[in-house]
């Protein structure tokens, strides 16, 4: 479990942050575990971690609508990311025009990674945009957000703290500080 909620310590909003709706901030420790990208558990977990500090970080809830397949699915707007996606695989296969090795090199690279229901997840498949400032903590769903990271490890990031925060009981409101152990 890469995130567990720390229910020990309970941290004051910094002055200046996000209103906490009267409840004290719930800290919720990061971990990096077998498979993840150091870098990118690195990138991620420090900014959440001066996200929390500036009192930036609430949970909120990310609104569900039945799929066609029946199962609940999160219904952002998935056009910023597929944008974002193919706007980069634009810019970097041109960079590589008269080698096609290169440019298959740079789509796969940058492919959609939804792995199999029940498999182990995108471990080692390949890059994600992912959501620095996560939307289930408040992160706005644009492209300045935004940032080419491992798949597995923010997938893992997102959905550890998800069931942190579930397991915990944490409120939607509740201001959330981030701490990074090994």
């Amino acid at each position: 479990m890469a995130a567990t909620l720390d229910d020990v310590k309970v941290f004051r909003t910094a002055k200046g942050g996000a209103k906490n709706n009267g409840k004290d901030p719930v800290v919720i420790e990061l971990r990096r575990t077998r498979g993840m990208s150091k870098r990118t558990f690195d990138r991620k977990a420090r900014a959440l971690e001066k996200l929390g500090s500036e009192g930036k970080l609430v949970r909120h809830k990310v609104p569900k609508r039945k799929g066609q397949d029946g199962d609940y699915v999160n219904p952002r707007d998935r056009s910023v990311t597929s944008k974002h996606r193919e706007e980069t695989i634009n810019r970097e296969t041109a960079k590589h025009t008269g080698d096609p090795a290169a440019q298959a090199e740079v789509r796969r690279k940058y492919a959609v990674m939804d792995p199999p229901k029940g498999s182990e997840g995108s471990k080692g498949m390949g890059q994600d945009p992912d959501h620095i400032h996560e939307l289930q903590l408040g992160g706005p769903d644009n492209a300045s957000n935004l940032s080419w990271e491992d798949a597995y490890t923010q997938r893992k990031i997102g959905k550890d703290l998800k069931y942190a925060m579930d397991q915990a009981g944490v409120e939607y409101g509740t201001p959330v500080i981030v701490r990074i152990v090994d």
